[in-house]
């Protein structure tokens, strides 16, 4: 397969060509794809992904709402082209050869190209679970595949929103729940969490004040941990640090949790010291959260 960047044009659909209609419930038709939006919300977009089925698909997609896109065929390439040019969006598969879409992200973040801040969107078919390990790398949006429509067009525009913004990070629209991953929480697990505990709110509250009792010690004693390079110390903490934050959203402090774990597995703690400053970080956003929650939602 050539992977080289290619620029893509539209082929078959002009750019004025009316939108192709879906029939709803009521018999009347809606439309599916906006040929206009291209025009409406510019964006400049990469495409990196290594699969030519689904690079072909994605392009299709992307024209028949008017945009076009240039492709690479993995993360190394994607870090090259954005050293060439700049672009306000890369959808970013996650698994590619040479360089897969996670450390491609972290070395678009860590270098230089970072602060070009394109908006990055992960498209995945593992979305649940690994979620917070997309976001802590330092994407900002994932798509999941087979790729829906709605999804993609609700991407886009968050990008644009994001390139209007010039914050490079996940637009938020006004039906997006307040307590969102970016801020430091995701409520899907908290939604769960209450559906298992069912009408005994007092019980739930209980469930999170212990884990904002109990997260603190644990990130003092990772801290120890790594001062005296203490391995088996760190992988048992971080694994509990781990487990409990994923269970009240805390996604981005759970994946940060689980590096620090892996190090402790390995008894590699060279780079451990530099994550505990963001491991306080996220903890503190997750509290600041969870106790306006229980706030509004307990009292």
């Amino acid at each position: 397969m050539n992977s080289e960047m290619t620029n893509r044009t539209s082929s078959g659909n002009s750019p004025n060509e009316e939108s192709q209609n879906v029939q709803t419930e009521t018999g009347r038709f809606r439309p599916l794809f906006d040929a206009e939006m291209g025009r409406q919300l510019p964006l400049r977009i990469l495409l990196a992904e290594d699969n030519a089925g689904n690079q072909k698909l994605m392009l299709h997609l992307l024209e028949r709402m008017g945009y076009q896109a240039d492709v690479v065929g993995n993360g190394r390439e994607a870090v090259e082209a954005l050293e060439r040019q700049s672009y306000d969006l890369i959808l970013m598969d996650i698994q590619m050869p040479e360089m897969d879409g996670v450390e491609a992200t972290r070395m678009i973040r860590a270098s230089r190209l970072g602060e070009l801040r394109p908006y990055i969107v992960a498209v995945t078919t593992s979305i649940k679970g690994e979620r917070g390990s997309y976001l802590a790398a330092g994407m900002d949006d994932y798509v999941g595949k087979p790729i829906q429509i709605q999804d993609l067009i609700e991407a886009l525009k968050r990008a644009a929103g994001s390139r209007e913004r010039g914050d490079g990070q996940w637009g938020k629209t006004a039906d997006d729940d307040p307590h969102e991953d970016e801020l430091g929480i995701d409520p899907v697990p908290l939604q769960n969490l209450s559906e298992l505990v069912g009408d005994d709110e007092a019980f739930l509250e209980e469930l999170i004040g212990t884990y904002l009792e109990e997260a603190p010690k644990m990130i003092a004693e990772m801290k120890r941990a790594v001062a005296e390079n203490d391995a088996p110390a760190l992988r048992l903490t971080a694994h509990t640090l781990k487990s409990n934050s994923a269970d009240f959203g805390a996604m981005i402090l759970s994946e940060l949790s689980k590096q620090l774990e892996i190090m402790g597995q390995e008894e590699q703690l060279g780079g451990a010291a530099a994550l505990m400053p963001e491991v306080q970080s996220e903890f503190e956003k997750a509290e600041s959260i969870l106790r306006d929650i229980l706030k509004q939602e307990y009292k």
